[in-house]
């Protein structure tokens, strides 16, 4: 299937604003990583308006980043690369930093974090960025 190892830097200004950003990152992936599992388990459904109208009520938060970032989608394949927020411990993986959170998870390896991010910065007031590991070079760190 393909997957790789994504990491994300979420800047702040301070560690008080990191601090007040960590709770809403860790309630839209919480909620992101049961968004993706209902989807899988969901997905063929013939009722879109249905599947939406249950969707919408668990994952409020999860609704609203795809409401801003991508046209309504089919919820059969459309949400591919959209729902690729991580495994069930993505909290074990948030990690602190000076006035920086920082995270990685192993997904699909064409995973779409641009809007992901761009949604937690819209929230939060941060600053954030993503680079998978198919984009690294080693041999360019030394």
């Amino acid at each position: 299937m393909g997957e790789a190892t994504y990491y994300c830097k979420i800047k702040y200004n301070s560690e008080a604003e990191r601090d007040e950003g960590y709770k809403f990152v860790k309630s839209f992936f919480s909620e992101g990583v049961k968004a993706e599992d209902y989807w899988q388990s969901n997905r063929n459904i013939e009722d879109g308006e249905m599947f939406w109208e249950e969707f919408s009520n668990r994952f409020p938060l999860v609704k609203e980043y795809l409401d801003k970032f991508i046209e309504p989608p089919n919820h059969n394949n459309g949400l591919a690369g959209f729902l690729d927020f991580g495994d069930s411990d993505f909290d074990d993986r948030l990690q602190f930093v000076d006035n920086e959170i920082r995270y990685d998870a192993y997904v699909w390896h064409f995973a779409k974090w641009d809007g992901m991010l761009a949604f937690v910065d819209d929230k939060t007031g941060s600053d954030s960025d993503w680079v998978s590991d198919e984009y690294l070079n080693p041999f360019d760190s030394f």
